[in-house]
């Protein structure tokens, strides 16, 4: 028994056994399932509505407006220099149906990116008019570009949480 003219088979069938067909399947098979379930994510789908838009860069022009969702990026005047609108870190803007002595401030966090700059990490934009000795500016500057704030909505309500998402409207310019 497993022995054929004096050769021990034994090892042979294991081998074979091992490598049968259906066999190497089933490691396929997960691999597949793993990546069908997976793929969808590592491409920056958003299955669950996180992030709340489009993922394709908007197309911003020198000279003009342009708007911006929270996580979403513009490319800079048909450039490889891009600005994200990364979150709201912070909104003491005062609400809009309330008369203040200030206007208050939101403050805005940035990202930019380019293939080649290196840039420091995020900016942080003020919804207010620069003012000398001020640490945070309403404007950044992205290569040949500037992008400055123009605009933060929505405003604020007395009684209402804070907006789940906001958009910032930028103009863009040449230096």
């Amino acid at each position: 028994a497993g022995t054929a003219r004096g050769i021990d088979t034994r090892g042979t069938r294991r081998l074979l056994a091992r490598v049968h067909p259906v066999n190497l399947l089933l490691p396929m098979r997960r691999a597949a399932l793993f990546l069908v379930l997976l793929a969808p994510l590592a491409a920056g789908c958003d299955l669950l509505g996180t992030r709340g838009g489009p993922t394709a860069d908007v197309a911003a022009r020198a000279g003009r407006t342009f708007q911006l969702r929270e996580g979403q990026t513009a490319r800079l005047g048909g450039s490889d220099h891009r600005i994200r609108f990364e979150r709201v870190a912070r909104d003491g803007r005062c609400p809009t149906d309330v008369d203040c002595f200030w206007e208050g401030e939101a403050l805005l966090v940035m990202g930019r990116s380019h293939p080649v700059a290196r840039y420091a990490g995020p900016d942080t934009l003020t919804t207010l008019s620069p003012r000398p000795g001020y640490r945070y500016a309403d404007s950044l500057v992205a290569g040949p570009y500037v992008v400055r704030l123009r605009a933060l909505d929505p405003h604020l309500r007395v009684g209402e949480p804070r907006p789940a998402r906001y958009t910032a409207t930028f103009a863009l310019a040449k230096r």
